[in-house]
């Protein structure tokens, strides 16, 4: 951190230092005299954008006051703020899970049931701009929201009522609004919110990638007999982090993001410090998500392999940030271990106790691809449209172009297919032949495409 001094009065007019992804100036001003003491009494945050300015006034001064032994006692148990309507101590969950991303029914207060997603990788809850003037909640303030992708948008402070998913009901919590109807064309599904840490923290949270199932335990009634091992977490901005070892040789701190469609993402600091993009051999420029920052571009590749705890899984296909901006520049944290990978394990948050434990299943050694035809899909208004193109791939050497609009695949009208099961046969297997017929600048033509493992 740098601090500014005045010349004059010789007090600090202000300081600048960096709060992970974000450089903070806080100015320093009404300067009062407590006590012989200059003290500042009105402060002004900023990150650059004077909209999002955080303002601070500090209104009374104790120089070494009288402090009662009654502060350092340890505060008795607060009462747990959800309720098992059930008198149970779970609830199940069924979740669809699309793109890797988990989507499940929340009901807040007496609404429809809303398509949320579960994100370990979210700090609190999230509302859809839209969907909370629907309900007609209240929102205050504003603030700067940053996630994957080098932009921001603005959030809104909210309070939700009676927060229900499943059998359990949580009476209410502290969350924002921000707009996600710019997701759902990405998903093919509506994403009308998002809840991460305001779950995690209250339960023990069970997902078993394989059976689709999401399970809520009360935290004092949980134990774990399984045979699946117990690996140490810490918590950072209310995310879980874990240590973890790619290629063998190259350590680092790794948030588990179940919200998060990639197995692997490794952050920019982290790929510079290895030098990673020349080490990884062969590497394709991609669209390698979208957040609420927009687009996240970044080069494909295949680490040898990453081990967590004494899991190790091999050649994950891996996303290599050259991002200046946003989550994925962070210095604090590493990289990204997301659904690709998580879907491998039944996965279990106990954040109570500081661990996270993984049940291998199934689908252990099941292999992450990108795209066969080398297409990324959007789906709005039952249009199919590309959004991008891989260069040398089977779609790109097919002269398929971003804005072309897939009619049908394998002679089914592509309207009549969710998004996903359309993904889904895009990765039916290296060799496959797949027939599309695109519509592209009001022309329409049939392509057969013979799918192929690009990385």
């Amino acid at each position: 951190m740098k601090l500014y001094i005045n010349p004059e009065t010789y007090l600090i007019d202000k300081s600048v230092g960096k709060s992970d992804i974000v450089e903070v100036t806080t100015y320093y001003q009404d300067y009062r005299d407590f006590q012989g003491i200059k003290t500042a009494t009105s402060f002004r945050s900023s990150t650059g954008d004077t909209a999002y300015d955080m303002r601070s006034h500090l209104t009374q001064v104790e120089l070494n006051p009288e402090l009662s032994d009654e502060l350092f006692e340890a505060p008795e148990a607060a009462a747990p703020d959800y309720t098992f309507v059930s008198g149970q101590a779970s609830t199940e969950i069924p979740f669809l899970l699309a793109s890797n991303h988990i989507h499940i029914p929340v009901v807040i207060d007496k609404s429809r049931p809303l398509g949320f997603i579960l994100d370990s990788g979210a700090g609190g809850p999230v509302v859809d701009t839209d969907v909370a003037k629907e309900l007609g909640l209240q929102t205050v303030g504003k603030m700067e929201a940053r996630g994957a992708g080098e932009g921001t948008q603005e959030a809104n402070f909210v309070t939700l009522p009676k927060i229900k998913l499943g059998d359990v009901v949580i009476d209410s919590a502290s969350g924002a609004t921000i707009s996600l109807k710019f997701l759902d064309k990405y998903e093919g599904l509506p994403i009308e919110g998002i809840v991460g840490y305001d779950l995690f923290s209250r339960f023990v949270v069970m997902i078993d990638y394989q059976n689709q199932k999401l399970t809520l335990y009360q935290p004092s009634g949980f134990k774990y007999e399984g045979k699946g091992q117990s690996i140490p977490i810490t918590l950072e901005d209310n995310h879980p982090h874990v240590k973890a070892t790619v290629d063998g040789q190259y350590q680092g701190n790794f948030v588990i993001d179940c919200g998060a469609r990639s197995s692997l993402t490794l952050y920019t600091p982290f790929v510079e410090e290895h030098n990673l993009v020349s080490k990884s051999g062969k590497t394709i420029d991609v669209l390698a998500g979208v957040g609420v920052g927009g687009k996240v571009m970044g080069k494909a590749t295949r680490m040898q392999s990453i081990k967590i705890g004494d899991f190790v899984i091999p050649s994950p296909l891996t996303n290599l940030s050259s991002a200046k901006a946003g989550a994925l520049s962070s210095e604090k944290t590493d990289g990204n271990i997301g659904g690709g990978i998580l879907k491998r394990f039944t996965v279990i948050f106990d954040y109570g106790n500081s661990r996270m434990i993984l049940e291998p299943n199934a689908n252990f050694a099941y292999e992450d691809n990108l795209d066969m035809a080398g297409l990324w899909l959007t789906r709005e208004n039952d249009t199919t449209k590309v959004d991008f193109v891989v260069d040398d791939s089977p779609a790109g050497n097919a002269g398929i172009k971003e804005g072309d609009v897939i009619v049908k695949i394998n002679g089914q009208p592509a309207e009549e297919l969710p998004l996903r099961d359309i993904r889904q046969t895009l990765m039916s297997g290296a060799g496959e032949t797949v027939t599309l017929t695109i519509s592209s600048e009001g022309q329409e033509r049939s392509i057969d495409l013979k799918l192929e493992k690009l990385i």
